[in-house]
């Protein structure tokens, strides 16, 4: 009997530890993938050309894929063989998109709870004059907001 209940409260912890990992993990686990999307989120591709309907998800799969190429160590050497990558940049119109998009779409999928401060996963954003500047992740990998509007170059 002791031996059971040990069994049955290793499985509880087990299943309680792949929760928090779910929970915690959103840009792998928080919504499920279309077909198309989970084609462009694995694809090993150099180049992904993404075409599909209006609002259905095409920046919110760019954003995981980026979020997971910033903290999946095992993919660099796939990407880019012989080399660690240590800057990624993300376009954006103008700083007031690119900071409503950090708010609306980046945050709610970036690593949260235990995972924020992880080895690997963990991160910290920085601002400046109140707009997303860059994402730092313990990775090594820094994600730099930047825009195509020569206002914000002035």
């Amino acid at each position: 009997m002791d031996a059971e209940i040990k069994l049955k409260r290793e499985k509880l912890r087990l299943l309680e530890a792949q929760l928090k990992h779910r929970e915690q993990l959103p840009h792998l686990y928080a919504q499920k993938h279309y077909l198309w999307s989970r084609d462009f989120f694995e694809s090993t591709n150099k180049v992904c050309l993404l075409t599909a309907a209006n609002q259905i998800g095409k920046s919110t799969v760019q954003v995981k894929k980026v979020i997971e190429l910033a903290t999946n160590k095992d993919l660099w050497p796939v990407f880019w063989p012989g080399r660690k990558p240590s800057m990624f940049w993300v376009l954006y119109p103008n700083a007031q998109v690119s900071t409503m998009e950090w708010e609306a779409k980046w945050k709610p999928l970036m690593p949260n709870g235990d995972y924020k401060n992880h080895p690997v996963y963990g991160w910290e954003e920085q601002y400046t004059n109140k707009r997303i500047e860059l994402v730092r992740f313990n990775s090594g990998i820094t994600i730099y907001f930047r825009t195509y509007s020569y206002r914000d170059w002035e």
